[in-house]
């Protein structure tokens, strides 16, 4: 049984890699010297890992990942792959959204933004008339009650 330790505070010094970005990371102190622990700074550095039953992969309470997990590993009925946290604070947080905070004025109240990945899906929240909220759907106008 081995521990993993999912921190995205440290540096990754091996990206999208099954190697560890640190093999003396201290998951009391949270520091990358003085431990005998793994740990990886990404999700995509875990995703490329394969992990044996009884294995232990722990994400750092308080912490934001906006990456997908894929678990390709399996345990087993008596002995399961464990994925939970440790630290204290918040529970952490897996959500494989991007949020775009680049936006700049193409013309008057439209705007645009430069994206890295093309995305599969989009959510849009607008609060509507009569306050309510209007989730963005495809379709064009007819999905949209304010054309």
């Amino acid at each position: 049984m081995t521990i993993y330790y999912v921190d995205s505070n440290v540096s990754d010094t091996y990206p999208y890699s099954a190697t560890p970005d640190f093999t003396t990371y201290n998951h009391l102190t949270f520091e990358t010297i003085g431990g005998s622990d793994l740990v990886y700074k990404t999700i995509a550095d875990i995703n490329v890992c394969s992990f044996n039953p009884g294995d232990q992969i722990l994400f750092r309470k308080g912490r934001v990942w906006r990456e997908q997990l894929k678990i390709t590993s399996s345990g087993s009925e008596d002995n399961p792959i464990i994925f939970g946290s440790y630290g204290v604070g918040d529970n952490p947080t897996i959500n494989g959204a991007n949020i775009i905070t680049s936006w700049i004025e193409y013309s008057t109240n439209i705007w645009q933004s430069t994206l890295t990945t093309e995305p599969s899906q989009i959510y849009f929240n607008l609060m509507g008339l009569r306050g309510r909220e209007v989730p963005f759907r495809e379709g064009g106008d007819e999905s949209c009650p304010h054309s």
